[in-house]
């Protein structure tokens, strides 16, 4: 009894060393380690804010003048755009909705000015992404740009570090290393975060009137489906 155990535990953790190995780049197969980005960047003379934005060990500079980081309550906010486009993301705006859509190639973030909550959906072969998160500052609208906090490209698996004078965001490689080869497309669209609608029609109102912080700004009403003429 005690030969076949010690033989399934030799197999167990043969196969787990294996697995490990194939999640490893080839260079560190070979002994060398993965080159981490780099931090603590000089900050450029066209940044003029505190902090500067390193993503994966390059300095991101205003555009057209206008600073990527904007500051509540002491606390810093990012441009959402050019740091996801830096990231290699795809960003759209949904207007009727107020919606900003961030895309990777396995989630996709909700993100709406003025509410805490980031929505993400998304799916890892088997593993479900989906989760909602509260993100303090809430995301504000400044010059017709998006802010949000760095800690929201948490949600996109990225390491997220910040000190006394730089944001640094870079993608978290040993995670990622399983996502590169998966087969799910993600739809970069509104419809993707409304509830499912199977024989119920789906009215979505919008809210014209002045909202608190924790009012959302799309409510989702589902009315059932009959065999007359459904109600509006």
């Amino acid at each position: 009894m005690k030969l076949k155990q010690l033989i399934l535990s030799s197999i167990a953790l043969g196969a787990l060393a294996f697995t490990v190995g194939m999640a490893q780049p080839a260079h560190a197969a070979i002994g060398m380690e993965s080159p981490a980005p780099a931090q603590n960047l000089e900050k450029p003379a066209s940044v003029t804010t505190q902090h500067h934005i390193n993503v994966d060990g390059k300095v991101l500079e205003p555009v057209k003048d206008h600073q990527n980081v904007a500051y509540v309550n002491g606390q810093p906010l990012v441009a959402l755009r050019q740091v996801s486009e830096a990231l290699g993301y795809k960003v759209a705006w949904d207007t009727p909705t107020k919606t900003a859509l961030v895309d990777m190639s396995i989630a996709t973030l909700a993100i709406q000015p003025d509410q805490a909550q980031i929505v993400r959906k998304g799916k890892l072969q088997i593993i479900n992404l989906d989760t909602s998160e509260s993100m303090l500052p809430t995301p504000r609208m400044i010059d017709n740009q998006l802010f949000v906090s760095p800690n929201v490209f948490k949600l996109l698996l990225n390491d997220v570090k910040i000190t006394k004078d730089e944001i640094f965001i870079a993608p978290q490689r040993m995670q990622l290393q399983s996502t590169t080869n998966t087969d799910v497309v993600h739809t970069n669209g509104i419809n993707t975060f409304l509830p499912p609608s199977d024989k119920a029609t789906t009215k979505v109102e919008y809210n014209t009137k002045a909202t608190t912080k924790d009012e959302p700004l799309i409510k989702v009403k589902h009315t059932q489906t009959t065999d007359k003429n459904t109600k509006e």
